[in-house]
């Protein structure tokens, strides 16, 4: 296990919002949601406060005419469930100051980054590794169900410290 002092671990986390991270807090170990940042107060405390993960799909270098003046912002928030559970995170806009243009990723940039959406609000995204695990599972253990599947997942949440799945009914 790698400990990170808490500079090192919101800079690790914004590379790889998709990990588990975990802590001791006082004498027991803890999982770390993706969205709190762990930082140390001015008494040398470790102490959670809120961060926003944006989705790890790269913006496009230019989206308007304009050379300068780009920022990158946490845009809708989202869900996307893996092969490790459900994460909610944020889709990013890319935006220039200058003449107001916005960026935010299409179900075409999705599909290249491969999350597929679960409807066209892409309000919940799956990350193509749930889909080839399944598969795997069906071939390996065909009597396995869907909703067997589900409830690892949803458990891989909840151990991780991370919500529960989506509700489908």
């Amino acid at each position: 296990m790698e400990y990170l002092c808490s500079t090192c671990d919101m800079e690790a986390h914004k590379r790889n919002v998709f990990h588990d991270r975990e802590a001791v807090f006082h004498g027991f170990l803890e999982p770390i949601p993706p969205t709190t940042a762990v930082v140390v107060n001015e008494n040398g405390q470790p102490q959670f406060c809120e961060q926003i993960c944006q989705l790890p799909v790269p913006a496009p270098r230019s989206i308007c005419e304009c050379t300068h003046d780009f920022t990158i912002t946490p845009g809708k928030h989202i869900s996307v469930v893996t092969i490790n559970g459900r994460y909610d995170v944020c889709l990013p806009r890319k935006s220039c100051s200058s003449c107001s243009a916005e960026w935010t990723p299409e179900v075409k940039d999705l599909l290249t980054y491969r999350y597929w959406p679960a409807s066209t609000s892409c309000q919940t995204l799956y990350k193509f590794d749930v889909f080839t695990s399944f598969e795997h599972m069906k071939v390996t253990a065909p009597a396995m169900s869907r909703q067997a599947f589900l409830k690892m997942l949803e458990h891989r949440s909840v151990q991780a410290g991370r919500v529960n799945l989506p509700k489908y009914h």
